[in-house]
């Protein structure tokens, strides 16, 4: 009698394990599934340009709140921006000293979904997940701006500079953040005689390499050194946008003294 009692009270003890843990199971999968369901909300809400740009923290402010299909479960939204380095961090670790790495900051968002069943600290799941930012329409002949920050000088003396700027807007007229762009000098030939051309420099603190803000500088290689080209002098940038090229040519041109 003792040892079928014994055997009796392990199986009952075995029996209770069994359905803690497939109780403990079927709360991680339901979690799981809220949790799954919340970050596909949080990805749908996103793809409205509107709510990415400006609703985050009015949206989800990280409070918690009653999963309003089954309230035993406590959801959190945790988001924050996410910076990453284009084409890749470890091409652009190198740069990250002078400060001129390609940074993108807006690109995307990274949000945190936690589901809780209980106070118990152990008792909840969380999964992380990168929102990026919607597609945006262009319109190309409105897209592509050129800007002199400074002002646009009509003649630059030898080895003066111009500072330039360029940015690319979506069909609403905002600008569009994380975008790099590509520069190129245009002997701009204004009646008879040659164009002047001149250089990009890239070691001034006002270039940065993404291209959103460059350095002009009147001097040109030649073989027995630098030198001013003199003539007239446009530029012309170059963007991508999720695999669309936009090219536009500065309006205005100016002269290069030697």
């Amino acid at each position: 009698m003792f040892l079928l009692f014994a055997g009796f009270l392990l199986i009952f003890r075995l029996f209770q394990v069994s359905m803690q843990y497939n109780s403990l199971a079927q709360k991680r999968l339901t979690a799981s599934r809220i949790a799954a369901r919340t970050m596909e909300d949080v990805k749908a809400w996103a793809r409205d340009p509107n709510n990415y740009d400006n609703n985050w923290d009015s949206t989800y402010p990280g409070t918690p709140y009653k999963d309003p299909y089954d309230s035993s479960y406590t959801v959190t939204v945790l988001q924050e921006n996410h910076e990453t380095l284009s084409p890749c961090t470890s091409l652009e670790q190198r740069w990250t000293a002078s400060g001129k790495e390609r940074k993108f900051t807006r690109s995307f968002r990274k949000v945190t979904v936690r589901v809780a069943w209980s106070a118990d600290a152990t008792d909840k799941i969380s999964i992380t997940s990168l929102v990026g930012d919607p597609p945006r329409e262009i319109l190309a002949e409105h897209a592509l701006e050129i800007k002199f920050p400074n002002g646009m000088k009509d003649k630059l003396g030898p080895d003066e500079t111009q500072v330039l700027s360029a940015s690319l807007k979506d069909a609403d007229g905002n600008v569009i953040p994380d975008v790099c762009f590509e520069w190129y000098v245009i002997p701009a030939q204004m009646g008879p005689g040659q164009g002047g051309n001149g250089i990009i420099d890239h070691d001034l603190p006002d270039t940065s390499r993404t291209g959103r803000r460059v350095v002009f500088r009147n001097t040109y290689p030649h073989p027995g050194g630098w030198r001013p080209i003199r003539g007239r002098v446009r530029m012309r940038v170059l963007s991508y946008y999720r695999r669309a090229r936009q090219i536009r040519i500065s309006e205005t041109d100016w002269r290069n003294q030697e």
